[in-house]
């Protein structure tokens, strides 16, 4: 019974139910534009057993294990320093060296996410041009094999055993359509909750005796009922 009374409440005000999502709908489709161009390259490298018997390690000397084990708390470290500001001022250098490209450590900064499985590290860069993110990925691969230990004030080549396992060579386009399109759908999704919201209201402060609840609220008897048939 109450199923078919908010039923009965929205199709009263469908006008409202309706109207509000088609008033959203009116006023995003001008604003509707794909993202800017995006492109995205995925390097994979490998981070393994810190090397004890390199010259000058910064890491100390007991046995394998140990060396693994100390290995173990940079790989937990990097997805975290790869995003900051430090590691974006490093590749920018390093651009700038092998590549003679300058780029702001600040959009660096803005185009690295990190997956890590294991001692494996993803690092994805989200660039506006193919060019840029192929030269940021190869500049963060060369920062992480040059001198791994830097960003922890340890600096010792040799410390730290950063191998590539893949670095691809063209950087893939991305799709600009599939966030506008999401934010579209969020946007008629609560157009339609405020339009049920809205409906609701109505009711409540309509005090328009339609049905033989509202005589109950009311305390009013019911004296008789006139069929619709």
């Amino acid at each position: 019974m109450e199923l078919r009374r908010y039923a009965a409440i929205v199709q009263r005000a469908w006008w409202l139910v309706l109207g509000v999502p088609l008033l959203v709908l009116l006023v995003s489709l001008p604003m509707l534009r794909p993202d800017p161009e995006r492109y995205r390259v995925v390097a994979k490298v490998v981070v393994t057993e810190a090397d004890p018997a390199a010259p000058d390690s910064a890491l100390p000397a007991f046995d394998t294990y140990n060396s693994w084990q100390s290995s173990q708390y940079v790989i937990d470290d990097l997805p975290v320093i790869i995003r900051t500001r430090r590691f974006a001022e490093a590749v920018a250098a390093q651009a700038q060296r092998t590549q003679s490209l300058t780029l702001d450590p600040g959009m660096i900064q803005g185009t690295f996410d990190v997956e890590r499985e294991h001692r494996i590290l993803s690092i994805i860069v989200n660039a506006p041009s193919a060019e840029t993110a192929l030269a940021i990925a190869n500049a963060s691969v060369a920062v992480l094999q040059a001198d791994p230990l830097q960003f922890w004030q340890r600096s010792s080549p040799g410390g730290l055993a950063v191998g590539v396992l893949d670095v691809p060579e063209t950087a893939g386009a991305l799709s600009r359509w599939p966030q506008p399109i999401t934010r579209l759908a969020l946007r008629l999704m609560l157009g339609v909750v405020a339009g049920l919201g809205l409906a609701f209201l109505r009711h409540y402060l309509d005090r328009t005796v339609r049905e033989r609840a509202d005589l109950a609220q009311l305390g009013v008897p019911l004296l008789v009922s006139i069929p619709k048939e």
